[in-house]
């Protein structure tokens, strides 16, 4: 593996209503890494233990688009 794509998962949100937004409603439920439950902190140990190079951070549908890398950015490279 010499990349992945690194998305959080929030089943706290509500799925997407609306199927021309949302095809597949828990796409609502997908959000940037850092402002869900995951603790990507191990995550990001794991993949340099095992030299995983490429990361992705990856939103399926996101309100604000570059306030969402922005911030997944920030998060993910204060860890």
């Amino acid at each position: 593996v010499i990349s992945v794509h690194l998305k959080d998962y929030d089943p706290g949100l509500p799925p997407g209503d609306d199927p021309t937004i949302y095809p597949i409603p828990e796409q609502a439920q997908v959000t940037e890494p850092g402002s869900g439950p995951t603790d990507f902190k191990p995550v990001l140990a794991a993949l340099d233990e095992t030299g995983v190079d490429h990361r992705f951070v990856e939103v399926d549908v996101a309100p604000e688009p570059v306030t969402a890398i922005a911030s997944a950015y920030d998060y993910l490279t204060a860890l």
